[in-house]
This record gives C-alpha cells, sequence and structure tokens, in this order.
C-alpha cells in the first residue's frame, strides 16, 4: 500500500512542475515577444 501511495505523490509532482514549467515558457515567450515588439517601436 505505501508505494501505492509514493506513486500518487511522483505524479502529483510531476503533473506540477510540468505545468510550472508551462507556465514559466509561456511567460518567457510573453516577455520574448513584448522585448520584440519594444524594439520594432523603437526603430
Amino acid at each position: 500500500m505505501p508505494s501505492r501511495k509514493i506513486l500518487i505523490y511522483a505524479l502529483i509532482a510531476f503533473i506540477l512542475s510540468f505545468g510550472l514549467t508551462f507556465v514559466f515558457i509561456k511567460n518567457y515567450k510573453k516577455g520574448k515577444n513584448q522585448e520584440a515588439i519594444e524594439k520594432v517601436q523603437v526603430k
């Protein structure tokens, strides 16, 4: 039974880390796009 609990915790940790990574990449790309837009506006 304890092994099943460990699997569930591992799955939750994996999903959380994947979600955080996804949000980070999304914000990073948004920041890059914002920089590109600002560069275009400066020119």
